[in-house]
């Protein structure tokens, strides 16, 4: 597990959680490894995960998918979240986040990281892919998760009525591709501007 680059999960249908970092090792356990583990993962999948809650619960050792670059969740019906605290602070690499088909999710970043809106987090980031996602209703601030964010692909995700694009001026423009109807129905506030988005 220390030495994983590539983890790709499918059809795991008793499995809840990815980590758990509340996790006990049973009594008489001689010798755990403490080091963190996916310290070298790049990759990420998760695939048709029937009972999937969380990608991960608890703390997080610094330093454990630090390298991580891409995650996709396709199909993951019982999944409701993607980012807590504890995990955000250790995804500074991450490039590309792909949600498609999990329709409980609905915000990417979990309620009670509502602290860490203003701050550039997920400064890697570049690419996020939202799709066949009924129940989303906030991307919990692009642009504060990542100034560096470039492409935003938005399917059928009909909650998500209003997005904030325009708060970071390391941003040069914002890429969104999106149906002509949703982005007719979008909400902005008095704050925000569209003049530095591309809608395709």
């Amino acid at each position: 597990m220390v030495n994983l680059k590539v983890c790709l999960l499918m059809d795991c249908n008793e499995l809840q959680t990815i980590m758990d970092g509340d996790y006990k090792y049973p009594l008489g356990v001689d010798y755990v490894d403490k080091r963190p583990v996916f310290i070298y993962l790049g990759y990420l999948g998760i695939h048709y995960m029937w009972n999937l809650q969380s990608i991960w619960k608890g703390p997080i050792d610094e330093g454990c998918l630090s390298n991580l670059r891409v995650l996709a969740s396709h199909t993951c019906p019982n999944l409701t979240t993607i980012f807590t605290p504890n995990l955000l602070g250790n995804l500074r690499r991450l490039e590309e986040l792909i949600v498609e088909d999990c329709c409980k999710i609905k915000s990417l970043v979990s309620q009670e990281s509502t602290d860490l809106k203003h701050d550039y987090v997920l400064e890697s980031l570049n690419m996020i892919s939202l799709l066949d996602l009924p129940e989303l209703v906030s991307i919990s601030d692009v642009t504060s998760i990542s100034p560096m964010l470039k492409s935003l692909i938005v399917h059928n995700c009909p909650k998500l009525e209003t997005l904030y694009v325009n708060k970071a001026p390391a941003i040069k423009y914002l890429k969104i591709k999106g149906e002509k109807e949703w982005w007719e129905s979008l909400k902005w506030h008095e704050s925000e501007s569209s003049s530095s988005i591309w809608i395709t």
